[in-house]
Order: structure tokens, then C-alpha cells, then sequence
């Protein structure tokens, strides 16, 4: 799970911030733990993120006119930044990075439009 992932990552290297990027459509369909219900699921394991102040950003993936509005709802129970794939430029993830890093970003790895 990212959340481990991150929190491994903050004891090994804790002069890192660490950035999630989530690639999604919001829509949960198997569920982490056995017989849970995904939406709840989801919720939560969301919300830990939000609670231990992890920088994410969540990219929604739906395509326009399917979107049901989940991953800016997974975004908002992060308290991450959403955007769509028609919004996704380098520019635009350049200064969502700096606004959510208290440190300088030396490195940026651009993502060509399509």
C-alpha cells in the first residue's frame, strides 16, 4: 500500500519530503481488507493521508462524460489537489508541487500532452 510505502520512506530518508501522485478514476473496486465495503474503504484509508499531511495529488483519469466526480472526492478525503488529464500540463503540476513542498524542488519530470 502507498500509505507503507511513504511512511518507510519518511524513517529511512527523513530530510525527503515525499509527493504521492494518484493516477485514478475514483472508483474503488476491491476492497484492501476482506468483506469491507470500498467506498467506506476508501474514505478511510484516504483519510490517513490527510491526517499524517502527505502531499498527494490525484490525476483523474474518467474520461469527461463518464465522470461521477469520485476522484476529486478521493482528492478532497486526501486533501490533495485534482486535476483532469485535459488539465494536466507541466507547468501546472510544476507549481502544484512547489505549493505543496516546504522544500525547494530541484527536479521535475515532465509529462508530454497527448
Amino acid at each position: 500500500m502507498a500509505y507503507e510505502v511513504v511512511q518507510r520512506e519518511k524513517i529511512l530518508h527523513p530530510d525527503v519530503q515525499p509527493l504521492l501522485i494518484v493516477l485514478t478514476d475514483g472508483a474503488g473496486n476491491v476492497a484492501y481488507q476482506p468483506g469491507a465495503m470500498c467506498p467506506q474503504e476508501l474514505e478511510e484509508l484516504a483519510g490517513m493521508f490527510k491526517r499524517e499531511k502527505i502531499h498527494s495529488v490525484v490525476i483523474n483519469m474518467e474520461q469527461k462524460v463518464f465522470d461521477a466526480g469520485l476522484a476529486q472526492r478521493l482528492a478532497d478525503n486526501m486533501g490533495a489537489v485534482c486535476y483532469t488529464v485535459d488539465e494536466l500540463r507541466g507547468d501546472i503540476l510544476y507549481e502544484t508541487v512547489q505549493k505543496r513542498s516546504s522544500r525547494q524542488v530541484d527536479l521535475i519530470i515532465a509529462i508530454p500532452r497527448q
